[in-house]
């Protein structure tokens, strides 16, 4: 856990709609606001573009956001969200029968129907919703429906999805919350809590590793599949750090990061495309490789199975750290 964050200078808790137009099209979504934290969600995609932070801290005023989205993003509907926390529903890249890599889920728009805001728990929550359509039945050709829940709470981010089974027959998915965390210097990051961890390089055809490293550094394009047992998921939390913040004199001791935990995503995905990879993506900057990295939460190694009539939750929390001593260093 890490230290309270102070708060900012508004403490009221909210959950606002709005409505954006960019090139004549319009965006809706709804913006979840505590004390320390802010959280902006669009409608499409059910998709988590921003947590940012509220407060006067200077770690956080020089950057208060802690996610990455694209300045190339395209935000007109007809392709996911480069960036942020897309839903990778009912598969993982092209692992199923869906035409578009990692399902349509990122692809559709979702219904918002409902929130929650606690002052005292510092708490601000939307709930979105997706159900199966004669479109989706096409490539998945189940009865579905998702729950999707975003939560702020004092200095923690929480997704949680739901997918419930509303077919007569029982069905499997893979999945993924493709997270992009943002980085002032991809060189200044350290991904921690794999170590001893087996892995799939994606890079190289597939092949078995074992992750030998404490800390997971990036100074080339790495795309790995790590495979978590659950009694590892339970006990150990993964860490994005951004070593950029030790050497600058007063905030020696506000080393910035988040720490990941999960439940019923036992897998993670490691991704950075590095430079020919970012040259080639139409919504992605040439230089944008140097601001990101994909720390993803995932069920991928053995494919979730939904009875009929029956459900599946799976989450993610994420927590923003600024001190030092909170890390496993």
């Amino acid at each position: 856990m890490g230290a309270p964050l102070p708060k900012s200078k508004t403490s009221k808790c909210s959950c606002v709609p709005f409505e954006r137009k960019q090139e004549g099209v319009s965006f809706e979504g709804v913006i979840l606001s505590n004390a320390q934290f802010e959280c902006t969600i669009y409608a499409f995609g059910a998709h988590v573009a921003s947590w940012r932070s509220l407060s006067d801290l200077e770690v956080f005023k020089t950057k208060p956001e802690f996610l990455f989205v694209s300045k190339k993003a395209i935000l007109d509907g007809t392709k996911p969200i480069r960036g942020g926390i897309p839903i990778c529903f009912p598969q993982f890249g092209k692992l199923g029968e869906c035409t578009n890599q990692h399902g349509f889920a990122r692809n559709a728009t979702w219904e918002f129907v409902g929130s929650e805001v606690d002052e005292e728990k510092v708490l601000a929550k939307a709930t979105f919703t997706l159900s199966s359509t004669e479109k989706t039945m096409k490539e998945f050709p189940y009865k579905f429906k998702l729950n999707y829940t975003v939560s702020i709470e004092k200095e923690f981010l929480n997704t949680k999805l739901e997918v419930i089974n509303e077919d007569e027959k029982a069905f499997e998915f893979t999945t993924a919350l493709h997270t992009y965390f943002g980085a002032k210097s991809i060189t200044d990051i350290a991904v921690k809590g794999l170590n001893g961890v087996r892995y799939t390089d994606s890079l190289e055809d597939g092949k078995k590793c074992v992750e030998g490293e404490e800390e997971i550094r990036f100074d080339k394009e790495v795309d790995r599949i790590y495979r978590r047992n659950v009694a590892l998921v339970d006990k150990e939390r993964l860490e994005i750090i951004d070593r950029v913040w030790e050497d600058k004199g007063v905030l020696s001791q506000h080393t910035r990061g988040v720490a990941m935990t999960t439940k019923n995503l036992n897998d993670a995905v490691v991704w950075n495309p590095w430079i020919d990879k970012a040259k080639s993506m139409g919504d992605f900057g040439d230089e944008e490789y140097k601001e990101m990295v994909c720390v993803e939460a995932a069920a991928i190694d053995e494919p979730v199975k939904v009875k009929p009539g029956a459900s599946w939750i799976g989450e993610q929390t994420l927590e923003a750290v600024i001190n030092l001593a909170h890390f496993s260093v």
